[in-house]
């Protein structure tokens, strides 16, 4: 009776807190906006590219939670009243502001943001140049944008004032973008493919110079700028690093095992540094650095440009990391490299890749590399008579864009090509017209594990057995992103018995737990390649034996074409929740100890824990040879 009546009177006391929270001018105006533009959409009232703009202001608001309506919310009132208007907010209202614009990346189920300024003046019958900023690990691109347009913030204030509304102190006459990268994802898988997203994004936005972009970031976002601007040259005028290492090989700051090193260099700036050949590259660094991106990785990297004849400007500056104040007020960036301009189609090429997702430079293409993945590359030059092709390393197939009818030599065999695009292969060692067949690892179907990170992933967790609840927290914890310190990645979680076959078409499909656990595995287990034991893990012939050994492997969908099925299996759910914690730069596929295993998950390559067993699939997704390094215990 006493229990009751004290709740009664709790109950009472909270009322009135909850009826004001319900009817706080906050609330009330994130309510009023969302079905505003509800209404916008129904009617068709307004562009799709807009009302995302004005739903990802509104969503920071809700997320802030604030007791009375704050600047974003404000600012999206404005915007969505020029938008009720017919007018476009983000030319009429936003020109010499920087502001917040969404999209739908297939990474995340919430919508992604970068930030945008535009010059005062923007004329949409002008083109503009495009600045590509990439934030570092302490701020995001809100705030780095603001930081690169003259801003001035104490790196103590860094993180209250990621969310501020900045007024730009330079009104450069330039576009600036900055993606926000899911966070501190170092600008790889998902973060690279957000840094293109959103490139694209803007240029059918706004009137952009496609020969005049430029890609740059600081620290985190320097390596960045050095890794997707050697993998993408071809897309930028210039690249502009500051205090960033050149790749993903220097930033380890050691010496990889061989199996790491293969995942590791198709995505770093020093094994791909000569696609920057027609691509201007001005790197930025302090000669006190202190941090891992050291001042003698630059200058090893100046004096291997040079011993390769690819051009490179390197500016030094008698101060540490970081650069932004003292290379903006010189003017090195909106300056210097307003009048450079991109030569689309260059009449000598040199591309170098191991990544069918960064295989392009101008008009090569590598379409089908042998070993997989392996560093490959070729040679191109255009004369007035023929197009010679040298190639070196596992290149099995070629795609060359815009050709003139003519004479294609390639390692010295001459082939009649037609106009236009020109497919050639490499068989029975010698090389013809034609296309490499559809089958194996091929483009968008190719491992490693972290290639299943650039598209979207569904995350399925087995329901069956005991302590099933484990396998959903494993689930959940994968939807939120295996790289450690990121941000906004919210993907969909789906037990085994309800994935639907929309799902399996849609995405990636993440499977956790083991054919017994969960109906998926189950389902397929016998079209896999390893497989999940009571006691153990089978690759192939061999077993490895222990109640704590669990695997992750990627390996092309059984039940949807051009589909991975990524699976995080044990016989106990306790290891496949323990396996979130394995590191960045995964091969094709694992065998992990869990207790061997960090506290949380790493960004770069484990070299402690060392994996029980891990390698490659060969060519044809089949296990075995050369392709498999295993690590023993």
């Amino acid at each position: 009776m006493r229990v009751g009546l004290i709740l009664a009177t709790l109950l009472a006391a909270l009322a009135p807190r909850v009826a004001h929270a319900q009817r706080s001018p906050s609330a009330q105006a994130i309510a009023d906006h969302r079905a505003s533009v509800d209404a916008l959409r129904a009617e068709g009232a307004a562009p799709e590219r807009v009302l995302r703009g004005i739903e990802y202001m509104v969503g920071l608001e809700q997320r802030a939670r604030r007791r009375r309506a704050g600047p974003w919310l404000e600012r999206a009132a404005r915007y969505l009243a020029e938008a009720e208007a017919g007018h476009d907010p983000y030319v009429t209202e936003a020109r010499g502001e920087l502001t917040l614009r969404g999209y739908r990346s297939p990474i995340s189920d919430r919508l992604q943001g970068y930030a945008v300024y535009v010059p005062p003046d923007y004329d949409p019958s002008r083109r503009y140049p495009l600045l590509v900023a990439l934030h570092g690990g302490s701020t995001n691109g809100n705030l780095f944008a603001a930081l690169s347009l003259g801003c001035r913030v104490p790196h103590a204030e860094y993180r209250r004032q990621w969310w501020d509304i900045h007024r730009p102190v330079l009104r450069p006459d330039w576009i600036v973008v900055a993606p926000n990268g899911f966070g501190n994802s170092m600008w790889r898988y998902m973060g690279e493919r957000d840094a293109l997203d959103v490139i694209a994004q803007v240029t059918e936005s706004y009137s952009v110079d496609r020969d005049r972009v430029v890609l740059y970031g600081l620290s985190n976002g320097g390596l960045g700028s050095f890794n997707i601007g050697t993998r993408h040259a071809w897309r930028f005028s210039a690249v502009v690093p500051l205090a960033g290492a050149p790749g993903w090989l220097h930033y380890l700051g050691g010496h990889p095992h061989p199996r790491d090193r293969r995942v590791l260099e198709p995505l770093s700036a020093w094994s791909l540094i000569e696609n920057a050949r027609n691509t201007h590259l001005h790197a930025h660094h302090g000669q006190t650095d202190p941090g891992p991106m050291r001042p003698r990785y630059l200058e090893a990297l100046d004096a291997r440009l040079d011993s390769l004849s690819v051009p490179f400007e390197l500016d030094w500056y008698t101060t540490g990391h970081d650069l932004v104040r003292p290379v903006h007020r010189q003017g090195r960036v909106f300056d210097r490299e307003a009048s450079r301009r991109r030569d689309p189609a260059p009449a000598r090429v040199t591309l170098v890749t191991g990544d069918y997702r960064a295989a392009r430079q101008h008009w090569v293409e590598v379409t089908r590399i042998d070993g997989y993945p392996a560093i490959a590359r070729v040679d191109a030059q255009r004369h007035d008579d023929r197009v010679e092709l040298r190639t070196d390393g596992p290149v099995r197939a070629l795609r060359l864009y815009d050709l003139a009818a003519g004479p294609v030599v390639i390692d010295g065999a001459r082939l009649a090509a037609p106009a236009g695009t020109v497919e050639l292969v490499r068989r029975d060692g010698g090389w013809e017209l034609g296309s490499p067949p559809d089958e194996g690892k091929r483009p968008g179907l190719s491992g490693p594990i972290g290639d299943a990170l650039f598209g979207r992933l569904i995350h399925v967790y087995g329901t069956r057995g005991e302590r099933a609840e484990l396998l959903r927290e494993a689930a959940e914890r994968g939807a939120r992103g295996w790289i450690d310190n990121l941000r906004g990645v919210r993907q969909p979680v789906v037990a085994d018995v309800d994935l639907t076959d929309a799902q399996i078409a849609e995405g990636h499909l993440v499977l956790y737990g083991s054919p017994t656990s969960n109906a998926v595995l189950a389902r397929i287990a016998d079209q896999l390649p390893i497989a999940i034991r009571p006691d153990g893990v089978q690759v192939g012939d061999t077993f490895h034996a222990g109640r704590h050994l669990g695997a992750r492997f990627v390996y092309p969908s059984p039940l949807a074409p051009g589909r991975y099925v990524v699976v995080q299996g044990a016989s106990r759910p306790e290891t496949v929740r323990d396996g979130n914690r394995l590191p960045a730069f995964l091969p094709d596929w694992v065998v992990y100890d869990a207790r061997r295993l960090p506290a949380r998950p790493r960004n770069l390559p484990n070299q402690s824990s060392r994996h029980v067993d891990a390698g490659f699939f060969d060519d044809a997704w089949r296990l075995g040879g050369d392709d498999r390094l295993a690590r023993a215990q």
